[in-house]
């Protein structure tokens, strides 16, 4: 059904309820200066505005101090409406709402425009282009947000913004109806929106704030504060429907609403605020007044410690002069040392020029010693370096041997892989290609089953559409029947509602006579139930607390001897534990001698293996697994030698067979140290003097087996260690070369190459203990396996005894935190029940006193008997009356039932078998159309399969040729890096030798130099003790001087009181000479200080008791 709604348009200045504005906020928060606080909140949450953007004060307001009172509001309407008004003159939309594309509604006429309509055409969204203009807020225009008030629709989809335009224009009005334009006085305010939603508002084009909206339309009496320009549907009632006044602070009722109208609401807040200040002001005066007072009667009442306070000041003016002396004593004493201490500081300079000139001979002489072993080291370098480089080379060579090798073995696993799938994918095109022939059979069958049952379908449909129409002779008589038995069913159901309202209304006579008797009865009853239950439960709850109080000593009982059987459990597992952590350490002992063997590297794990099975003799272990060094040094050792992963062997037979072992299972790579090679390098690992005492590394490395010490030596060399970057440039670059690593991992190489830094450092190649042992003491070699799997068996029944002593302390904690709980619970309990029983004993005998006065009450009140009996006469009469209309229509009901069975049983006999039939032969043929459809889908998937696994197998075959090729390729580049690196050896031991050569030839004046750095080290020495002795004098003298400040500073706070009512001015405090401090001694002054302080300790406590 359509209906028409009109709404009215700001021709005329209109009213809406505040209550009804108030409760749904319709209105976006505008920025006048009229809101109230809650309003500026939500307008500078809504519009982004400054608090002093939107609560300037108005013209007209009016301040009392910091409280303000807005201006009265000025009178919208009168009995006479004189003078220009505004009018709106037409409405723009652009892609709003329902208006796609510029959609200009209007003009409208200047005293009243009506928009009729049925539902749906439109009619709202007018009212909405409006109040998006006047500020309204998206879910007040039936929208959730803005944008979705852009247009949306299949022929304009995705608008980017929309806008409402509001002409205005001013008009005079003339008699007779007319009306004449006010020339340039047209206003557009316009607001655009985009998708984002954010909006902005524009007056005559120019891009403004809400707040000047506001203003402009306030100016001609819009006010969209108060919103009395418009009403909506439903404000008019709800304003009629209004209370007298509000029952809350913030509900509004008729009398806030007059004085929201009248202006009256603006004194409100202001009037709170005066009372408030005028009683603070108030509260304020008496306080002062008071104080005045009480400040009157203190000053009588010191007028006796006034005169002790004047003692006071006297002796600390006497107290002040005794410290002044002793703080000038203080400055003599420390300027005297001071002096002491600069005629010290003078010697010590002295001493240490002339040590200097001493250390400086020495350095001349060493530097010319190193002048004439330079060319000899210039040689040496060279050689060094040659060999360095080699060595480099033959790095790379390994390098690269390794990353072919295991090129190849991903190569070759590749191509094993692609086999595998290449023989899977055979066998599956196999079976695809047997679907089609047995799926087109499958559906062959099917289609045949579907034509059968479609024809059975329409021969049974035939037959129920003939079975319809002979049905409807035979129940026709049956059907008239029912029809006939119906409508004397209806009057039968009448004449039983009257036997029943006559029924009630008797009832209700009854009731009503017997109600004051009732009434009475009724109490009394409840009331003798009240006290027969108080009675009841108060011997209840006396038999109660009595069992309560029995049950406690047990439970107290019980709860000891639980608890010392806990404790007993606790100490028990304290031993086993004990017991337990003693087995686990020496299974940890044996474990670790049974397995110093084993290692986290494959290749490690397989030759140590070889060995303990006898198959491999000679194999020492891992470099790094040998050797042992403090944590310290870890990251130095880890960085600086790069062969701790490389293999100890006896000899190259040993290394040479463990290679073989190696390719024959394909295990890996290893780079192995044959001790017969490297042993000559024994008489040159003794100890060197280094530059600064730098340590070296191999001498840092412990052993248990000395038979490893070449092989260490071979991989370090004189590398040295420093503590920082700073020192290892110093050792580095001096005028020996050598190859330091700092703490840290950088390395500096002796060709002057650096490494290093980085986030992350190599650490962890070297433990702070021996991990392979060489050397097996007789108690070690008879070691049984079967004695450590007893300590094991041993070991985990202690542990099964501690788990089942913990489920057993676990239960016992749990018991007696149970009974802890029942026992508090208990003694709640009885103290609840006291409190019960103590309250119903006062309560019974106010109880039963009631209960005898209700009794009497009961008593006096009576009914007329004879009036009761003929009711209750009439009663019986009338219910016989109502059993009999009852059965009369329960009997025509029956018959109406068994003529619907009757109706049914024919129905059901001929039409409801045959269209079971019917459905059951639907379902059978849909079933079998989708798995005709299923078949012929995995007919052209298998179809599709089988080309897609063939072009796989071809991509396969492709794969595997190149791989094959690859393989071929790399096992020769493979052999080539292998003939390279056996070359490289040979070179590296050519240059090591010729290295030798060269340095036996300048030993002699290295021994010179080193005597001499042995003597600068010496003098060095001297220079420190020297040195240290400088500055403990400087420290001396600094402690001084810095003393000396802090005890002229402690002297100029030092003033003398003023004394009150003194006529002569008191010497001022004295600046004493060195002559007068001579005769004073600080014992007597500070003893003098210590007397006079106490007798100020004297006075002051009788001053702070007061």
């Amino acid at each position: 059904m359509s209906s028409a709604k009109r709404k009215s348009m700001p021709g005329k200045h209109k009213q809406t309820t505040p209550e009804k504005r108030c409760r749904s906020g319709q209105l976006e928060p505008i920025a006048s200066d009229t809101y109230s606080a809650r309003e500026f909140e939500t307008a500078a949450e809504h519009h982004g505005l400054d608090d002093a953007n939107i609560s300037d004060d108005e013209e007209g307001g009016t301040r009392i101090g910091d409280i303000y009172i807005p201006p009265p509001i000025p009178p919208h309407c009168s009995t006479e409406s004189k003078g220009p008004r505004l009018i709106i003159k037409k409405i723009e939309n652009k892609n709003f709402k329902s208006y796609a594309g510029t959609v200009v509604l209007g003009p409208f006429h200047h005293c009243f425009t009506a928009i009729i309509g049925p539902n749906g055409s439109g009619k709202s969204n007018v009212i909405d282009s409006m109040l998006f203009v006047f500020g309204y807020r998206a879910n007040k225009i039936r929208c959730k947000k803005i944008s979705t008030l852009l247009h949306n629709s299949a022929r304009y989809p995705n608008m980017s913004m929309c806008s409402v335009a509001v002409h205005f224009r001013q008009i005079l009005d003339k008699e007779g109806g007319d009306c004449e334009d006010i020339p340039d006085s047209d206003i557009i305010v316009e607001r655009i929106a985009f998708r984002d939603n954010s909006s902005y508002y524009t007056i005559n084009g120019r891009r403004v704030q809400f707040k000047e909206v506001a203003k402009l339309l306030k100016k001609h009496h819009v006010d969209l504060d108060h919103n009395r320009f418009l009403i909506l549907q439903g404000e008019v009632e709800s304003i009629a429907m209004m209370k007298p006044k509000g029952q809350t602070e913030n509900e509004c009722g008729m009398l806030e609403y007059m004085e929201d109208i009248v202006g009256t609401t603006r004194y409100k807040e202001p009037l709170v605020k005066i009372n408030e200040r005028v009683e603070q002001l108030t509260e304020e005066r008496t306080e002062k007044h008071n104080r005045c007072k009480l400040a009157e009667r203190e000053m009588k009442d010191l007028e006796q410690p006034y005169t002790e306070a004047i003692d006071y000041l006297r002796l600390e003016n006497e107290n002040t002069r005794i410290k002044n002396l002793r703080i000038q004593k203080y400055l003599s004493e420390k300027n005297k040392k001071l002096q002491e201490y600069n005629i010290e500081h003078e010697g010590i300079n002295s001493e240490l020029k002339s040590h200097i000139e001493g250390f400086e001979k020495i350095k001349t002489e060493r530097e010319a010693k190193e002048k004439l072993i330079k060319e000899e080291m210039s040689q040496f370098d060279s050689l060094r370096k040659r060999k360095e480089d080699i060595e480099k080379q033959w790095e790379c060579a390994h390098k690269n041997f390794t990353e072919v090798q295991q090129t190849m073995d991903m190569t070759n696993k590749r191509r094993k892989q692609h086999k595998s799938q290449m023989e899977k994918l055979k066998d599956e095109i196999i079976d695809l290609r047997k679907i089609p022939a047995k799926n087109e059979k499958e559906i062959d069958e099917c289609q045949k089953k579907a034509v059968k049952l479609t024809e059975s379908k329409a021969e049974l449909e035939e037959e129920l559409q003939k079975n319809y129409v002979s049905l409807e002779q035979i129940t026709k008589p049956l059907i008239e029947k029912r029809e006939q038995l119906e409508t004397e069913l209806v009057e039968l159901k009448k004449h039983v509602d009257e036997a029943k309202a006559a029924l009630a209304l008797s009832e209700s006579e009854l009731k009503i006579l017997k109600h004051d008797e009732t009434t009475e009865t009724r109490k009394y009853e409840t009331m003798k139930t009240s006290y027969d239950e108080s009675n009841c439960s108060l011997r209840e709850k006396i038999a109660t607390i009595e069992e309560i109080k029995c049950q406690l000593p047990e439970i107290q009982s019980e709860i000891v001897e639980k608890t010392q059987y806990l404790q007993k459990l606790q100490f028990e597992e304290q031993q086993m534990r004990e017991k337990l952590m003693t087995l686990k350490t020496e299974i940890n002992e044996k474990s670790l001698s049974l397995q110093t063997s084993r290692s986290n590297n494959k290749v490690l794990d397989f030759l140590m293996r070889q060995k303990n099975e006898g198959k491999i003799q000679g194999v020492l272990g891992r470099l790094g697994d040998l050797g042992a060094i403090d944590s310290k040094f870890d990251v130095a050792i880890s960085t600086a030698c790069g062969r701790l992963d490389d293999i100890i062997v006896d000899t190259v037979n040993t290394a040479q067979e463990c290679i073989e072992n190696l390719k024959r299972y394909d295990i890996g790579r290893a780079t192995f140290i044959a001790l017969e090679k490297v042993k000559y390098l024994e008489k040159q690992s003794g100890r060197i003097q280094t530059p600064e005492n730098a340590p070296r590394l191999y001498d840092l490395v412990r052993v248990e087996d000395e038979r490893v010490l070449p092989a260490f030596y071979f991989a370090l060399r004189n590398t040295l260690v420093a503590n920082e970057l700073e020192q290892g440039s110093r050792i580095a670059y001096g005028v020996r070369r050598y190859r330091v690593v700092t703490l840290n991992g950088d390395v500096i190489e002796t060709s002057g190459t650096m490494s290093g830094g980085g986030r992350t450092q190599i650490r962890g190649k070297m433990g702070t203990k021996v991990q392979t042992k060489t050397k097996h003491s007789a108690d070690s070699s008879m070691i049984s396996q079967k004695a450590l799997e007893d300590m094991q068996v041993k070991a985990e029944e202690l542990q099964s005894q501690i788990n089942y002593n913990q489920e057993q302390q676990g239960r016992l904690e749990r018991e007696v935190q149970q009974l802890n709980l029942t026992k508090q619970k208990n003694e709640s309990q009885i103290q609840k029940l006291g409190i019960t029983i103590k309250s119903l004993k006062e309560q019974l005998p106010r109880i039963f006193k009631q209960l005898e006065a209700q009794k009497t009450r009961m008593e006096q009140t009576t009914t007329d008997a004879a009036k009761v009996k003929n009711i209750e006469a009439a009663i019986v009469n009338k219910q016989n009356n109502l059993s009999s209309s009852e059965e009369e229509a329960d009997k025509v009901a029956k018959k109406i039932a068994e003529v619907k069975r009757e109706i049914e049983s024919i129905h059901g006999d001929k039409v409801k078998a045959v269209q079971t039939k019917i459905n059951n032969l639907g379902n059978q043929i849909k079933k079998l159309n989708n798995n005709i459809s299923k078949l012929k889908v995995e007919v052209t998937t298998s179809e599709r399969n089988v080309i897609k696994m063939e072009k796989q197998i071809e991509q396969f075959n492709e794969d595997i040729l190149k791989a094959q090729d690859e393989l071929v390729a790399m096992s020769m580049k493979r052999q080539q890096y292998d003939d390279e690196t056996a070359q490289l050896v040979k070179e590296i031991e050519e240059a090591q030798k010729a290295i030798e050569n060269t340095k036996s030839e300048s030993s002699e004046i290295q021994k010179e130099i080193v005597a001499l750095q042995k003597r600068e080290g010496e003098w060095s020495l001297k220079r420190v003790e020297i040195d240290q002795k400088l500055q403990t004098v400087t420290a001396k003298i600094s402690d001084v001087r810095s003393q000396i400040p802090h005890w002229r500073d402690q002297l100029k706070p030092l003033r003398l009181h003023v004394i009150p009512g003194d006529q002569e001015p008191q010497s001022p405090l004295k600046t004493y000479t060195e002559e007068e401090l001579v005769t004073h001694t600080l014992q007597d002054i500070q003893y003098k200080e210590s007397v006079q302080e106490e007798l100020l300790k004297k006075k002051t406590e009788p001053l702070m008791y007061r």
